[in-house]
């Protein structure tokens, strides 16, 4: 995974617990207190032992922190250097998750070695959004779910989200508390 994740997880966590914790948890994990660089590449093992090193720390299961770091990384995202990416994405939910592969593309063109999920969105006859979410990752629907969540809050909804598997995707279900109004 890229950087970008990291530096969102080693804030997340000092949020969490402070700087001095995050030095110790850093160094167990054998990533030091770097600055990760957003677009550098880092090794998928080191992310999950960093990701299983913080669930552990703050006493969350795996799932449980995945959950809240996706709806920390929409945060993470808006407020930094991300934020221009993602406001251009779009002005409400449907449209921002309908340009989701191609603010990927855009990043896949700076960093051409990245390994990036694929989404596709239909909507249903309730008002109900489907997300179909594509990855050679297993294992972060918990994260998906969170950043679900986060864009719901980004964009002043609320409401639920289910997901089930379908073949070689997960197809997560929104179901708005809003739907009736927005469709």
């Amino acid at each position: 995974m890229y950087g970008m994740i990291h530096k969102a997880a080693r804030e997340f966590t000092i949020d969490k617990i402070g700087d001095d914790a995050w030095a110790k948890l850093a160094a167990e994990c054998e990533v030091g207190s770097e600055h990760f660089i957003s677009g550098q590449h880092y090794c998928d093992d080191m992310t999950f032992r960093l990701i299983g090193k913080i669930a552990a720390v703050l006493n969350l299961t795996t799932e449980q922190l995945l959950l809240a770091f996706g709806r920390y990384w929409i945060k993470f995202a808006s407020e930094g250097a991300y934020a221009p990416a993602l406001d251009m994405a779009g002005d409400d939910l449907e449209t921002f998750l309908s340009n989701l592969d191609r603010m990927h593309a855009s990043i896949k063109s700076t960093m051409p070695d990245a390994v990036l999920p694929s989404f596709s969105v239909s909507k249903a006859a309730d008002g109900q959004i489907n997300v179909t979410y594509r990855s050679p990752r297993k294992g972060l629907e918990p994260f998906v779910t969170g950043l679900l969540q986060g864009l719901l809050a980004r964009f002043n909804e609320t409401g639920t989200i289910s997901n089930a598997p379908a073949g070689d995707a997960v197809v997560f279900h929104i179901k708005r508390a809003s739907a009736s109004r927005v469709a």
